[in-house]
């Protein structure tokens, strides 16, 4: 787990004084606090005061916000008007201030810094890139996807666990990194994993299938850090590590649903899913047919 110095109450503190009198319509942060998502609903004609970052903030407008607006952010300025779905990056330390007239929707996503020069260092080989503000209407792909499934994990309560939060977020800072490095990026040249250490990290995720598992203890096992086990194990096997355990985890329920008398909220809970919902959904979408329905279909040919 992150060691972020990011903290709920800390981000909280900090828009309180840049965002006074108003109260996010959702709040939340990433499992290990290295991110920090809030949603503001019609916020009113109103001023982010001018604050430096002690975090890296990302600014999402709503589909239908379009607002006469002024923006610092360091040394860019920018008096345009503010137009639905547009993002807007700003480093830590910048300087950043915004004025604007009418209501608006708007996310704010705080990412820890350390994680980020972390992940830069692992994916890139730079842990030192130089991040610039900017803002974005066009090629924001896939911003605004990850956002949304972080926002969905967190309002669940990290449903898919913590692997795939982690996965999300370093998706996340990635695609943040890619859009907003001065510097080109590009991918290190990695190893890849013996077939010895594949099948050493499948076993393992075989024999702890109704466990929590993280990037970390499957790293750890190879003893490669967790950005080159993801990366590894996709160029090895064709599949993310977390594709592969909701596949295994399936097919568990599936053993499951045919050799026993077990409920689906056992099942679900025997194959490490959140519950019988989380397993339904997964279920579904892998094998076109729910867990119920599998189960009397096998039922019946027997």
């Amino acid at each position: 787990m992150s060691n972020s110095k990011l903290t709920l109450d800390l981000v909280s503190q900090v828009l309180s004084k840049t965002l006074p009198h108003q109260i996010p319509a959702f709040v939340g942060q990433a499992h290990d606090s290295s991110l920090f998502l809030a949603d503001y609903d019609r916020y009113n004609g109103a001023q982010i005061r001018e604050h430096e970052n002690q975090f890296h903030t990302l600014e999402i407008m709503g589909i239908n916000s379009i607002t006469p607006h002024k923006r610092r952010m360091g040394d860019y300025k920018t008096e345009n008007p503010l137009k639905g779905g547009e993002v807007c990056f700003c480093p830590a330390q910048d300087g950043y201030s915004l004025d604007w007239d009418n209501p608006v929707d708007f996310t704010l996503i705080a990412l820890d810094t350390d994680i980020t020069s972390e992940i830069a260092e692992a994916r890139f080989g730079a842990s030192q890139l130089t991040l610039i503000p900017k803002m974005l209407g066009e090629d924001i792909y896939p911003i605004k996807e990850i956002i949304n499934i972080i926002r969905q994990e967190i309002a669940l309560g990290y449903p898919n666990g913590d692997l795939f939060s982690e996965s999300m977020r370093n998706s996340l800072v990635i695609a943040i990194l890619n859009k907003f490095a001065i510097e080109p990026v590009t991918l290190t040249n990695i190893d890849n994993l013996s077939n010895n250490k594949i099948k050493l990290i499948q076993d393992y995720i075989q024999e702890h299938l109704n466990k929590n598992l993280t990037l970390e203890d499957l790293a750890k096992l190879v003893h490669i850090s967790k950005y080159h086990l993801c990366r590894s194990f996709k160029q090895a096997t064709g599949t993310t590590i977390t594709d592969y355990i909701i596949s295994e985890r399936v097919k568990l329920a599936q053993k499951l649903l045919i050799s026993g008398s077990l409920n689906i909220a056992q099942i679900a809970d025997d194959c490490g899913f959140h519950d019988a919902s989380h397993l339904n959904r997964h279920f579904k979408l892998l094998t076109k047919t729910t867990p119920t329905a599998f189960r009397k279909n096998c039922t019946n040919l027997t």
